[in-house]
């Protein structure tokens, strides 16, 4: 799940940032080979912070859980994660 992956790459980034890692160390990490993704990997980490990160992560397992056990439909499902995830960077501002 490549949203998955994205969010993960955004808190390593994130945290490695604010204790000062260098970019290069950084992409290394979160294996990104060009600059663009390391950059907004470490853009997201920095703008969401540890608390948006985690509450994106728990509305990613929330969604799956709930359509994974029938209670929501697969679009509907989506439909909900995006606007939830929306409004996480939103606050995240």
């Amino acid at each position: 799940f490549r949203l998955v992956s994205s969010f993960r790459q955004a808190a390593i980034a994130g945290e490695m940032s604010a204790s000062g890692a260098a970019p290069e160390e950084i992409g290394s990490a979160i294996g990104a080979r060009h600059p663009f993704p390391r950059d907004k990997a470490i853009r997201w980490g920095r703008k969401l912070g540890k608390a948006g990160i985690t509450a994106a992560f728990e509305a990613i397992v929330e969604t799956d859980y709930e359509t994974k056990r029938g209670n929501i439909k697969d679009e509907a499902g989506m439909h909900v994660l995006l606007n939830r995830l929306c409004t996480i960077a939103r606050q995240g501002r």
